[in-house]
């Protein structure tokens, strides 16, 4: 079906953005003269510009406060030149007038060419970014430190991170340590967006039906919500020698004939929960969820399932609010699609993508029972996120608890 044929291409553009090299630069140019790989040399050099620096440290959080993809972040590839400051200047600019191409005591007695750096990520780290932590500490913090996130991050087994002050002085810091009082710069790789080489689109802009954000050269840029947003599920043919019990002709499903589902408000269920999910340099997680679901057509009994990715924007870790989703996801049908529906939760990190399988069971109305599994694509590092089965006898807007995310489903 369309959702999966859409699953598999953009789990392929995942990995195929991860992995693209220019043909202009080889694994070893990756390297800087002092040890560093070329992102974390921006990180470091990010720091240092920040140095008494109020119009750059003004422009990060500024540009991070547009929330392109619903959290305090921006892609450095396509805003590294565009005039943002008062005065005109870009991000390009600004770092080139605290770098000129000359050597520093501060950097290892290395040279720091900011057009080298910038073009590298445009080319090989599309979607690295700046995501601002904590922005309502930015009047008070005096100096800012910068926090990157290396490519090969793992939530479950990385308990530090690289950690740079204003003078490019390197410490290691706790991934649980959530730096209250201070904005932080953390320089890490989007999870919310997709870049696609030019050359798998064949000179198309559009994908599935969803529209760039940004093109440069080498990419095309999607949010990955807009990728999934068009995976919805037709209804089968009715199967009419089934008879519908008068327990479900009283349930408000039932009752509005031809309606469909939406997932509709989703929030992180505490704060313990959202920290499980994602580390505090990360920001808010990005979740996703597999609706499986039962098909009796024909009188064979099968399976499939939908995905969809969910905006951000649940605050902060210690006021944590309801996001209203309202996300399509289907017409329930009692007699083809079963009593319940399976809801697995996820939130997205970086890593390969891997098949996992889900324990799924469904009960029809005649009494037959569907047991098997369902086969689904995870990032490596994904985090799991529990679980929950929604009824088709639930009232409307019912509070499901996975244990990790608190969600409503609402029929219309």
């Amino acid at each position: 079906m369309k959702s999966r044929i859409l699953l598999s291409a953009v789990c392929t553009m995942l990995s195929l953005a991860a992995c693209t090299k220019s043909n202009l630069e080889t694994e070893n140019s990756r390297i800087t003269e002092n040890g560093l790989n070329n992102e974390e040399q921006f990180a470091k050099t990010l720091a240092i510009a920040l140095k008494n620096n109020g119009e750059l440290s003004s422009f990060l959080v500024d540009e991070a406060s547009m929330t392109f993809d619903g959290d305090n972040n921006f892609l450095i590839a396509p805003n590294s030149n565009q005039p943002s400051t008062k005065g005109g200047q870009s991000l390009r600019d600004m770092l080139k007038a605290s770098f000129p191409a000359t050597k520093s005591s501060n950097l290892s007695n290395c040279n720091i060419d900011i057009d080298y750096l910038l073009d590298y990520i445009k080319s090989n780290s599309p979607l690295l970014q700046v995501y601002v932590m904590n922005p309502e500490c930015y009047e008070k913090t005096k100096s800012f430190k910068v926090v990157y996130i290396p490519e090969d991050f793992d939530e479950g087994i990385t308990m530090s991170v690289p950690c740079y002050n204003e003078n490019g002085e390197k410490t290691m810091i706790s991934t649980n340590n959530e730096c209250e009082n201070e904005t932080v710069i953390v320089v890490s790789r989007n999870e919310r967006t997709v870049a696609v080489s030019n050359v798998l689109l064949n000179g198309t802009d559009e994908y599935e039906g969803a529209k760039p954000i940004y093109i440069n050269e080498y990419y095309h840029y999607y949010l990955v919500d807009d990728l999934y947003r068009y995976a919805t599920v037709e209804p089968l043919n009715i199967i009419d020698d089934i008879i519908i019990p008068e327990e479900y002709k009283k349930c408000e499903r039932y009752k509005l004939g031809k309606s469909r589902d939406y997932l509709y408000k989703v929030r992180p269920k505490n704060k313990s929960a959202w920290n499980k999910m994602e580390d505090p340099f990360l920001g808010d997680p990005e979740l996703y969820v597999d609706v499986a679901y039962g098909k009796y057509l024909g009188g064979l009994l099968n399976d499939d399932k939908i995905r969809k990715e969910l905006p951000t924007g649940y605050r902060n870790r210690n006021n944590i609010k309801w996001k209203t989703q309202d996300i399509e996801l289907l017409q329930w049908n009692l007699k083809e699609n079963g009593k319940s529906m399976k809801y697995t939760w996820h939130e997205r990190d970086a890593g390969n993508i891997i098949s996992i399988s889900i324990p799924f069971s469904v009960e029809f109305l005649d009494n037959n029972v569907l047991n098997g599994n369902i086969e689904i694509n995870v990032g490596k590092h994904d985090e799991e996120c529990g679980e929950a089965l929604v009824y088709y006898t639930d009232e409307n807007n019912h509070q499901y608890d996975t244990g990790y995310v608190l969600y409503t489903v609402q029929f219309r």
